[in-house]
C-alpha cells in the first residue's frame, strides 16, 4: 500500500543482478557451455536470495524490498532447476502450460479475495 505523498521507490533495480545471472546462465546453457557446477552456484544464489527476502520481512523499513529479493531468488532457482532436469522439450512445454493455467486460476482467486481477507486467501490457495 502506498500513499500518494510517498517518495518514489526504485526497488525494481535490485532485480538486475539476478536477471543478468539468469540471462548469462541461459546463454551458456543454450550454447552448451554451462556446467552442473555453474547450475549449483546459481542454485546457491537462489537460496541466498530467498533467505534474504524472508529475513527482510522482519523489519518494517525493509519489508517492501523483501518481495524483490525473493523474486530474484525464486527466478534463479527456477533457472537452475530447469537446466538440471535433462528432460525432452515436450516436458518443458507441459510445464509452461501448467504454469499458465495455474497463473490464470490464481489470478481469478486473487481478484475475488480482498487484501484484508487472509483466511479466505489461504483457503483459496
Amino acid at each position: 500500500f502506498r500513499r500518494p505523498d510517498d517518495p518514489p521507490e526504485y526497488f525494481q533495480y535490485y532485480l538486475i543482478p539476478p536477471a543478468a545471472a539468469v540471462g548469462v546462465f541461459g546463454v551458456l546453457g543454450a550454447t552448451g557451455a554451462a556446467s552442473p557446477a555453474l547450475a549449483s552456484t546459481l542454485a546457491l544464489g537462489s537460496g541466498l536470495g530467498c533467505v534474504a527476502g524472508i529475513s527482510q520481512m522482519s523489519n518494517q523499513a525493509t519489508s517492501r524490498i523483501s518481495i524483490i529479493a525473493g523474486l530474484g531468488g525464486v527466478g534463479m532457482g527456477l533457472a537452475s532447476t530447469l537446466y538440471m532436469m535433462n528432460v525432452p522439450p515436450s516436458v518443458y512445454l507441459q510445464l509452461a502450460g501448467a504454469a499458465a493455467l495455474g497463473g490464470v486460476a490464481g489470478q481469478q482467486i486473487a481478484h475475488r479475495v480482498g487484501p484484508t481477507q487472509l483466511p479466505q486467501a489461504v483457503a483459496g490457495f
